[in-house]
């Protein structure tokens, strides 16, 4: 819930929404975009009992993930992109700290669960091994594109880096999909040329059919690097 609260009214509207809203001896947390936490206590402490009332301060804000589609982008993208398969504790653990949506914890089960690859390892009894090609070096500019996406204040960007001048571009995207990565590549070529080869992490948003028929048409190889060594992009 996000509530707005009018300054000149604040210990009335405090009031209002803790009659409101907050339950006795239920636990609540709340996170303060400007600096009244000191007043809102104060509040508290004047106009309630201080024992029924058990909220406890956020200094940060998790970021709200409303769909369906956006939730399971999110657990792929850090299941199979970032963490190499993690379980789905760890899996879990890392992602409560960034983002919120209900049956957070279910949805990470769901799609762990039924992940081809991990099946796979769990079966044949031997841990998961993907296997990387080893990443060229370029002798000429725009030769080799570093290829990644990252998310700023709720928008997300696809990255490209040149890896022999070090020349940087950063296209916002709507949203994950393989069609909105492709277009970001198009304007990139549009602009500079067609390069040799793209290196990207193993994500599985780069691995997509779409993108793998782009680079195919234009005969460009691509490598991918495990995610702790991605770092030119990200």
């Amino acid at each position: 819930m996000i509530v707005t609260v009018n300054e000149s009214k604040f210990e009335s509207e405090i009031i209002n929404f803790v009659k409101e809203f907050i339950h006795p001896k239920q636990k609540y947390g709340i996170y303060f975009e400007t600096d009244f936490y000191k007043k809102f206590v104060q509040v508290i402490t004047e106009q309630f009992t201080h024992s029924e009332i058990n909220i406890t301060r956020y200094t940060k804000r998790m970021i709200d993930v409303q769909t369906d589609r956006e939730q399971n982008e999110i657990v792929l993208k850090y299941h199979e992109g970032n963490t190499n398969h993690r379980g789905i504790e760890e899996t879990y653990e890392k992602l409560k700290r960034e983002f919120y949506w209900p049956n957070l914890k279910t949805t990470v089960q769901k799609i762990i669960n039924n992940c081809e690859l991990c099946l796979t390892s769990k079966y044949e009894r031997s841990p998961l091994k993907i296997k990387f090609n080893i990443t060229p070096t370029a002798s000429k500019p725009l030769e080799i594109l570093h290829i990644d996406k990252f998310t700023i204040e709720n928008t997300k960007f696809l990255t490209i880096i040149d890896t022999f001048s070090k020349y940087a571009q950063a296209y916002p995207l709507n949203s994950s999909t393989s069609v909105e990565l492709v277009n970001g590549l198009m304007k990139f070529f549009s602009h500079h040329g067609i390069p040799q080869a793209i290196v990207s992490d193993n994500g599985a948003e780069f691995q997509s059919n779409l993108i793998k028929e782009l680079l195919d048409l234009h005969k460009i190889n691509v490598h991918f690097n495990p995610p702790n060594i991605q770092n030119r992009t990200e």
